[in-house]
């Protein structure tokens, strides 16, 4: 007889006729740091659609270590062998070791979820800062322009003035 559990029907399937219990021996889970790849490619930590993507897999962690968790704490069934027991211990063990990774992993994205979220502040603050800075460096080179402009029309209005004024003298 076959008996699938609720939580991870695809991996799971306790065999209680044929005398084992079968389960996975390992679990792999996925970095949260982007690759080269996907910073070569452009992909953004707080791109809204990445930070969507973070806030399902964090609650499907989430769902998953608490279902893992209740799984490891049900009652051992009666009528299984010392065999059967003793997988079903280790077994048990697996489901509550899954069940804090998940747990540790989640909260791992949840944490750089909201380190993500402090930086557009900073990012804000930055660019406001560059605004400010464009627009004083743009001040400056308008009083350069302006500072340049005055020096040559006074230099020219001077020229016109000494030529008059050589031309008078050089009349008497």
């Amino acid at each position: 007889m076959r008996c699938r559990l609720p939580v991870l029907p695809a991996l799971i399937t306790a065999v209680t006729a044929g005398g084992a219990l079968c389960f996975p021996t390992a679990v792999t889970t996925p970095a949260i740091a982007p690759t080269k790849a996907a910073r070569t490619a452009g992909i953004q930590a707080d791109d809204p659609a990445n930070a969507a993507f973070a806030v399902k897999r964090i609650a499907a962690l989430g769902r998953t270590s608490r279902d893992l968790a209740a799984l490891a704490a049900e009652p051992t069934p009666p009528g299984l062998t010392a065999e059967q027991v003793k997988a079903l211990e280790a077994y048990n063990r697996w489901l509550a070791s899954a069940g804090a990774r998940s747990k540790a992993l989640a909260d791992k994205w949840q944490h750089a979820l909201d380190a993500i979220h402090e930086i557009p502040e900073t990012r804000q603050m930055q660019e406001m800062n560059q605004s400010f800075n464009l627009q004083y460096l743009m001040l400056q080179n308008k009083i350069s322009q302006e500072n340049r402009q005055f020096s040559m029309v006074s230099n020219i209005m001077k020229n016109k003035h000494d030529t008059a004024k050589n031309s008078i003298n050089n009349i008497r």
